[in-house]
């Protein structure tokens, strides 16, 4: 870093970025409004965020909004392929292929509630006690 050199904080994570830095280099938040402009800036953003939601603890209203967004996706899901399984909706294929699509509906809204919800309480598998045992010893 030049002595001159202006400089900002990152307001996610608190490390400095340059000015004409898009993104924080440590926590890839972006680091303007300006940067979300761009169509697809702004989808990588979006994504980078849910993403996000699911590592480590987070904030009450992130809980809540993750629900808000998830939980449909995945009662959606669900009741669509027990609905399939039920009455059946065309031919066979076109069952198969919307039963298949409700069933992975369901499952990445289940995944992505659980793991946030498992984040947020702290709920912990032996295998991670094990992981950070291990590098606290290394």
């Amino acid at each position: 870093m030049d002595e001159g050199e202006e400089r900002l904080v990152c307001a996610s994570c608190g490390r400095s970025v340059g000015v004409s830095d898009a993104y924080c280099l440590n926590c890839m938040a972006p680091t303007t409004g300006a940067s979300n402009l761009d169509p697809m800036q702004a989808i990588v953003s979006e994504g980078r965020l849910l993403s996000r939601a699911t590592e480590g603890r987070q904030k009450p209203i992130v809980l809540i909004g993750i629900w808000i967004l998830f939980l449909p996706m995945f009662l959606v899901g669900a009741f669509s392929a027990v609905s399939i399984l039920r009455e059946g909706i065309g031919s066979g294929f076109s069952n198969f292929v919307f039963f298949w699509g409700a069933v992975g509906l369901a499952f990445i809204g289940f995944t992505v509630l659980y793991r946030v919800t498992k984040n947020y309480f702290g709920w912990r598998t032996e295998i991670e006690d094990e992981d950070e045992v291990t590098q606290l010893k290394l």
